[in-house]
């Protein structure tokens, strides 16, 4: 089975509202659980907040564009922005899970909540887009384990 679903996003975090209706019912028409829904969707606010704040350095409209495409038990997740170059992978802090909450310096855990929901995640740069392509293996229970 092939399931594919596009969205093309205005760089306003209203919008992450109406990704979270559409990936549900992606979801849901595809027989994925609520909980590959929830992580789904928790990582597209990560990424989407990110890029919506931190992104672009002009008040204009940008287009970020999210791709979903499940193939077998492997979905697929492309997202692309013409933002400021970024590599989140790199580029983002690495939080200190140990450290008490008042010691932690601020930046790093959207990237890795995304790293704990997705089984993996790749960053490139293509001429003027960044581009994020991530996989989640749904056919499988997901431990929380997850490598980039």
């Amino acid at each position: 089975m092939d399931s594919r679903l596009r969205l093309t996003l205005h760089n306003d975090l209203g919008e992450i509202t109406r990704i979270a209706g559409e990936v549900e019912r992606f979801c849901r028409e595809n027989g994925l659980s609520e909980k590959v829904a929830y992580g789904l969707n928790l990582s597209f606010d990560e990424l989407i907040t990110n890029t919506v704040l931190y992104g672009y350095e002009d008040r204009a409209e940008h287009l970020i564009a999210l791709d979903l495409q499940l193939i077998g038990d492997t979905l697929w997740v492309r997202m692309a922005d013409d933002g400021v170059p970024f590599n989140p992978l790199a580029d983002a802090r690495r939080p200190d899970l140990e450290a008490p909450l008042e010691r932690r310096s601020i930046g790093g855990m959207g990237i890795h909540l995304v790293r704990s929901v997705m089984d993996s995640i790749r960053y490139y740069r293509d001429g003027a887009l960044n581009r994020l392509v991530m996989s989640l293996e749904v056919g499988r229970p997901h431990d929380g384990r997850r490598s980039a």
